[in-house]
């Protein structure tokens, strides 16, 4: 799973809850995308979109394996807001106003306050974690 953050002996444990929060959540739509192509008798594509968005997040998460434990914590966030910053403005500008099935529309926009919920808080986390580390 992608979204795995590496298990550390001094990672925070909001970024451990939110890494088992992402591959949970990334899995359940996952099923629910997979559920709903089988009903519709579709089958999904892949798109130049999808595929610059999972090469630019796996380089991402390639630079995690090298960081030191004190960086990990805080290049994880960073990441993760990033990525659900880009997903969100994906689904808010390009995905939901070109979906024309009602019931694709409903998922993406359930995506979307999903999404929504967790940039605040990957932010909410970030901030934690650069407000400890200026008191240090």
């Amino acid at each position: 799973e992608r979204t795995r953050a590496r298990t550390r002996g001094n990672t925070d444990a909001r970024v451990k809850q939110f890494a088992a929060q992402m591959i949970t959540h990334h899995g359940e739509n996952q099923r629910q995308i997979a559920q709903l192509s089988k009903t519709q008798g579709a089958t999904a594509a892949e798109s130049s979109v999808a595929n610059d968005l999972n090469i630019a997040s796996r380089a991402e998460l390639d630079m995690l394996k090298d960081a030191s434990t004190a960086d990990f914590d805080a290049m994880y966030m960073s990441n993760q807001v990033k990525q659900h910053d880009t997903a969100l403005d994906m689904l808010t500008n390009r995905l939901i106003p070109a979906a024309s099935d009602p019931k694709l529309r409903d998922l993406l926009g359930s995506s979307r306050v999903t999404v929504a919920k967790h940039l605040k808080s990957a932010n909410d986390i970030q901030q934690a974690l650069l407000s400890a580390s200026t008191m240090r």
